[in-house]
């Protein structure tokens, strides 16, 4: 559950904070899905490929240590 809010987060930092209806639910059906939440926790981990949003979710994370 902590690690379904972090990537909330983070996908709400790279879409400006803002979030409309339809950005909700697609953000719910995302957080929903085992298996792209497992691709990118596995990502970050640098246990697996990343994707685009994997890629971006680290780079989020590593501005947000340096800071």
């Amino acid at each position: 559950m902590a690690v379904g809010v972090a990537l909330a987060v983070m996908v709400l930092v790279l879409g400006g904070g803002q979030v409309a209806a339809n950005d909700t639910q697609n953000l719910n059906r995302l957080l929903n899905n085992q298996v792209i939440v497992s691709r990118q926790i596995m990502c970050v981990l640098e246990k697996s490929p990343c994707d685009q949003l994997g890629r971006q979710l680290k780079g989020i994370i590593f501005l947000n240590q340096t800071n």
